[in-house]
Parts: C-alpha cells; structure tokens; sequence
C-alpha cells in the first residue's frame, strides 16, 4: 500500500512538471513562474473513533515530525498547486496529497470571475496497545478522507492586494476501520473484532482567499472556507502561506494548515526554502 501512494505521488510531480514544463514552452513569452518548495515542520492530530468494546467515544491525540513537498505554477490566467506530505507521530502515521487549480477570466481587469477546484486524499493509520485501549491487547485505526471540492468567485484587486470571495460544493467520502485481536483470556485471545464504516457527506462551502504583496519579496496567501450541511456542526478549514524572497530565485516559505470534519482535526505546520523558476 505505501508503494502504491508513493508511485502516485512521484506520477503527480512527474505529471505537473510536465504540465509546467509544456506551458513554459508555448508560451515563454508571457509572465509565469514555478516554485518548489521541500518542507519540514510538525503536525498534531486527534482522531475519534466509538469503540466496539465499551460503546464510548474515544480520542486519540497525536503529534509528530511532518514532511512534505509544495510546488505552485502560477500565470495571469491560471494558479496550479499541489502539496504532498507525510509524517511519523507518536501513535500514528499519516499521508496526503493535495491539487489545487483557479482560472481567472478577464484577468487583465480588477474585477475577474474565478473558477477553481481542490482535490484531497488523507490517510491516517493508528496502531494503539494495551495501555491505552484496556483492557483489549491493541487496536489498529485507519481513516482515509477524499475531498473533491470545486468554487466559483470573484477577485478583486489592487497594486497590493487582492481578495476572493468564493462559493463552492464540498463532497468528503470517509472510509473508517478499526480492528482488534481482543483481549487475553488465559492463554488465548478472545473478542477480537473488525468494524468498518463509510460516509458519503455533500456540503455546502462559503470561503475567502486573501492575498497581500509588501515591497515586492513578502507574500501572504490566507484562504478558509466554512461547510456546512443540515443537521451536522459547521467544519472549518484555513491554509496560510507566507513567502520572504531573498533573490528573485531564492526565499524562505512557512505553511500553517488546518483541516476539521466529524472524525477526525489535523493542524500542520511546516517551513523550508523556495526555489523560483
């Protein structure tokens, strides 16, 4: 299973560079650039689950190292970006990959109609012991989220910066399963279990995306949206970049990103040099 999400990742570097590359060729005479971005940082994670033991909602609260890859292609026309990462946490570990897309129509004017889309899977694969889930020997969580989320807004900008305000429909599919050998009964384990569940959730998404220039080598992209359906709470979502470049082929970049749905919250954040291109 880890080859398989590795292999798709390096196809999705393989097909973007590709993409970028083909754009840079036809079209080297318009403005464009190519950032790539190696990460590091931290995540902290908590997870809830019902236990097939005792009946009761039970959490897990995690941490750990985070590592990932951000590149953003960016035109007049159009702004692709992708974001892999992974990481190590105390009782878990955790993968994602995430594409991102927004195409400006009259993008010469300060009023441009936009449309955009984001694709996202994520993994999380909990392995938990006898202290933590007593009196069962251990338990083993997996939660897979895939999100397909596309918007509609209006940018509006000036010399300094510029502010979208976006519509959008929001489906989240949440696989879930927990297993367990049981407990020790003796010299045998008994009452092992396996509890699978599906979710096939639509939602809709009220979100702003702002983005801010100072003196030409600061950048601020902050974006959130807020989903909600009838009879669940509201869930809430930022991703926040800030770009310092020190040349105009080199600079520094820190990500901080926030995801909440029913199951489960991740807060990342990661920093790390920024190559232009």
């Amino acid at each position: 299973m880890k080859i398989k999400k590795t292999s798709s990742f390096i196809l999705l570097i393989i097909v973007f560079l590709s993409v970028s590359s083909f754009v840079f060729a036809e079209e080297s005479k318009q403005e464009s650039r190519l950032i790539f971005s190696p990460l590091m940082g931290i995540i902290k994670s908590n997870v809830e689950y019902t236990s097939s033991y005792t009946n009761k909602v039970e959490k897990i609260k995690d941490s750990g190292a985070l590592y990932g890859i951000h590149m953003v292609y960016a035109r007049p026309q159009f702004v692709i970006g992708t974001l892999g990462h992974f990481s190590s946490m105390d009782h878990s570990k955790e993968s994602g990959y995430l594409l991102t897309g927004n195409y400006f129509f009259r993008h010469k004017n300060s009023l441009q109609p936009t449309v955009g889309f984001n694709l996202e899977y994520l993994n999380v694969h909990s392995t938990l012991y006898n202290p933590d889930v007593s009196p069962l020997q251990s338990m083993e969580i997996q939660n897979q989220i895939f999100v397909y989320y596309p918007t509609i807004g209006l940018l509006i900008k000036n010399r300094f910066f510029q502010i979208t305000p976006n519509i959008g429909y929001f489906k989240e599919v949440v696989e879930a399963n927990i297993t367990s050998e049981g407990m020790r009964v003796g010299p045998t384990m008994r009452f092992g279990f396996h509890k699978k569940s599906y979710a096939d959730l639509d939602y809709m998404a009220v979100g702003t995306k702002l983005e801010l220039t100072i003196s030409h080598f600061v950048h601020v992209d902050s974006k959130f949206y807020v989903r909600f359906r009838n009879n669940e709470s509201r869930h809430f979502t930022t991703r926040n970049r800030l770009d310092i470049y020190l040349t105009r082929k080199f600079g520094l970049t820190a990500k901080c990103d926030y995801f909440e749905d029913n199951f489960e919250t991740n807060l990342f954040f990661y920093a790390g040099p920024a190559f232009v291109f």
